[in-house]
């Protein structure tokens, strides 16, 4: 398990393990999608929002559509409601600022009318570029952010994901 000085990993040194031991940012995609993955299927909130997530590619395989990538990571099947969810991943630095470019390709791929709803997780803690809010404001379906603030908020205990690759909850402290 990584730890610094003997202290619990925690969510910031798991990202900046998958920033330091990725060779490429294609791997360090596929980290975080991962990880995202859990945060969505294992968090208490999360969990009661969507019963399933898969990569897009394996979505769009058993859907009889084009796998290519085309702006969506992820899709997640919303419980007890027909549609999905249309989900981008983005890894970057926690200053990072995410821009209109870096938000276009998802907006358009998700604008087909089986995604009811959309969710962008970025590593980030700033705020969106000026363009990038003005872009998402008024769309048809609203884009739900979840970021940095929000995954450390998240009540999985993130060492146990890093050593085991299974995300399991923090014990409650008495």
């Amino acid at each position: 398990m990584l730890q610094s000085h003997n202290k619990p990993l925690t969510l910031r040194s798991l990202l900046q393990s998958y920033r330091d031991h990725t060779e490429s940012a294609r791997d360090r995609g596929t980290s975080f999608e991962k990880f995202v993955i859990a945060y969505l299927t294992q968090d208490p909130l999360q969990c009661q929002e969507y019963e399933k997530v898969q990569t897009y590619c394996e979505w769009a395989k058993e859907h009889g559509e084009d796998g290519r990538d085309i702006g969506i990571d992820l899709v997640a099947k919303i419980r007890d409601e027909e549609g999905y969810a249309a989900i981008q991943c983005k890894f970057y630095s926690a200053n990072h600022q995410i821009k209109k470019e870096d938000i276009d390709s998802f907006i358009a791929a998700s604008g087909k009318k089986i995604f009811t709803r959309r969710i962008l997780v970025d590593s980030t803690e700033g705020n969106w570029s000026n363009n990038a809010d003005l872009t998402c404001e008024g769309q048809g379906v609203r884009i739900q952010r979840i970021n940095l603030f929000d995954l450390e908020n998240s009540q999985i205990d993130w060492s146990t994901f890093e050593s085991k690759g299974e995300a399991t909850l923090k014990k409650k402290e008495p």
